[in-house]
């Protein structure tokens, strides 16, 4: 009985340990062949966003832009559409980087939070950078868009969190026959 009682405690204390672990996402990092002696500049625009985003939620967008190339890239012009084309009427954090400078092989992240304040289907247009090399020859890069779907009522649990619940419902059940074992312990010696 007490080894059955301490193999549980061990699936109990594991499960709860299984909760604890929480999923990382990154940015994609592509590999570039053959890299180009010259600036060249990839965008990547995201938001922090799985399924749909309720009215009045802020989301976060954020744009990477790396340089792959062998040069340094100089005179940025960062363009930013999205604000001019759908309906998010508060937009907080943004401001156009200003960027004379950008060295081979390196990364820069801007980020944004918008609020929508009313449903639909959106698409955050593609961010688009011009830019040049140290001779004036002229350049340009652009990222995929971002779609977007606000909906009005509460959003559907995800899956993480339904197996979260599963294992903690589970340890919940392992632990029932330690706390009896405790009880018994305590009350009736």
């Amino acid at each position: 009985m007490k080894k059955i009682l301490r193999y549980m405690a061990v699936l109990g204390f594991v499960f709860f340990l299984l909760i604890q672990v929480h999923s990382v996402s990154s940015i994609p990092i592509y590999n570039h062949t053959p890299i180009p002696n010259t600036p060249a500049l990839q965008i990547q625009k995201y938001a922090n966003v799985t399924g749909f985003i309720l009215v009045n939620s802020a989301i976060r967008v954020s744009v990477n832009i790396t340089n792959f190339g062998l040069q340094k890239a100089f005179n940025l012009s960062i363009t930013e559409p999205a604000f001019s084309t759908w309906t998010a009427q508060n937009v907080i954090g943004f401001t156009s980087p200003k960027l004379l400078e950008f060295d081979s092989n390196s990364s820069y992240v801007y980020s944004y939070d918008l609020i929508f304040k009313k449903s639909g289907n959106f698409t955050l247009e593609p961010t688009t950078i011009s830019y040049q090399d140290a001779n004036g020859n002229k350049y340009s890069a652009k990222s995929d868009p971002v779609y977007l779907e606000v909906r009005l009522g509460q959003p559907p649990s995800t899956l993480q969190v339904q197996w979260q619940n599963i294992f903690l419902m589970s340890s919940l059940i392992l632990l029932i026959p330690i706390i009896i074992l405790i009880v018994k312990k305590q009350f009736f010696q």
